[in-house]
């Protein structure tokens, strides 16, 4: 009798076992891996983490996330690099003197470790160059699990450190970024922000077809310069910002505005009321900046008005450069409609595809 009911219990064992979800197989101690180095102009991003909890933060609503099988591993490695790119890069912040580092996903694998399944991602962010000062934000697990531990290794240039992350220690800081270099970084930022910014570029042509007088021309380019440090300083305070769908739809507008104004009514003034708030939105584009800034990095302000300078000398520049250019191409009946009609084009796709994004 005593061994029927040892072997039904026995049996009632393995089979709770084999249902058993895994979140009950899991300690609750969790730990991971991070090893940063940086070759050929590319900091790469090694992280080794519990593939519980990969699969936990990444993919929530896997059917088959408490199995552990190589088949089911295999299938996650293979078909959840997107959801995998997304959670670690909304998780993982590196700031590169100041500014935010954009990375991707470039191999995601799995491999055993003490008999426990990790996920291993290579991210990795193109630099220009080795940053003065780096930053780690590390936000992984602490909300499913407050004991989580991150071991990191990191080697960039003469930066050697070694960090050990938890919950109340989730960042990791080397190096000093210098006055000097900090306003040399971000005027060249806004220097090429507008210079190399297609669709602020349109605008900008658009605006200098329309202009009658030289004074016209400064009150145009005024009131765009105006525009940027105004919207940096909305962009700092603490309201609501707008939608990037927004911004995006409103600067492909705006060349679509001035395009089909000059096409239509080009014997009438520009509206300096529309004028202004295209120029506000074309600023809140470059705010954008301030989102990729580490609040608590050096010489914030500085930098920011050196991004600013950047903006408006880059402004200068383009005024310089199209203006007598539009003056020259003038003498050809054809050649500024055909320009205004690829303008309003180019804006409505720019539009359309803003809105379907």
């Amino acid at each position: 009798m005593v061994k029927k009911w040892f072997a039904l219990f026995a049996l009632s064992f393995v089979l709770f076992m084999l249902w058993v979800p895994l979140t009950f197989a899991h300690d609750g101690d969790s730990v991971a891996y991070s090893d940063i180095s940086m070759k050929d102009g590319i900091i790469t991003y090694k992280l080794q983490l519990d593939m519980y909890d990969m699969r936990a933060g990444a993919t929530q609503d896997d059917p088959n996330r408490q199995f552990t099988t190589p088949e089911v591993l295999n299938q996650f490695v293979a078909n959840s690099q997107e959801e995998v790119e997304a959670y670690l890069l909304s998780q993982i912040k590196l700031y590169g003197d100041n500014l935010q580092l954009d990375g991707k996903l470039t191999k995601l694998t799995y491999f055993d470790k003490d008999n426990q399944p990790f996920a291993e991602a290579i991210l990795e962010y193109p630099v220009k160059s080795s940053p003065q000062h780096f930053k780690l934000d590390y936000d992984l697990v602490f909300d499913m699990d407050e004991w989580h531990v991150n071991y990191v290794t990191l080697a960039l240039g003469e930066f050697k450190h070694n960090a050990v992350l938890v919950k109340d220690l989730r960042e990791v800081q080397v190096g000093q970024l210098s006055f000097g270099h900090a306003i040399i970084e971000f005027f060249q930022l806004g220097y090429e922000s507008l210079l190399l910014g297609f669709e602020h570029l349109l605008f900008l042509l658009g605006l200098l077809i329309g202009v009658k007088s030289r004074k016209q021309l400064l009150v145009f380019a005024g009131i765009f310069a105006a525009a940027q440090p105004l919207t940096l300083i909305l962009a700092s305070l603490p309201i609501p910002a707008f939608p990037d769908k927004f911004v995006d739809s409103g600067i492909a507008l705006s060349m679509l505005y001035v395009a089909l104004n000059m096409l239509f009514n080009k014997n009438k003034e520009q509206n300096l009321w529309l004028i202004s708030c295209f120029s506000l939105i074309h600023g809140f584009g470059f705010a954008e900046v301030l989102r990729r800034m580490s609040s608590d990095g050096p010489h914030v302000a500085f930098s920011l008005i050196a991004y600013s300078a950047g903006i408006v000398i880059s402004l200068a520049l383009i005024v310089l450069i199209l203006y007598p250019l539009i003056s020259a191409i003038r003498r050809i009946k054809w050649a500024i409609p055909a320009i205004l009609i690829v303008l309003a084009l180019l804006g409505l796709i720019a539009f359309i595809r803003s809105y379907l994004a």
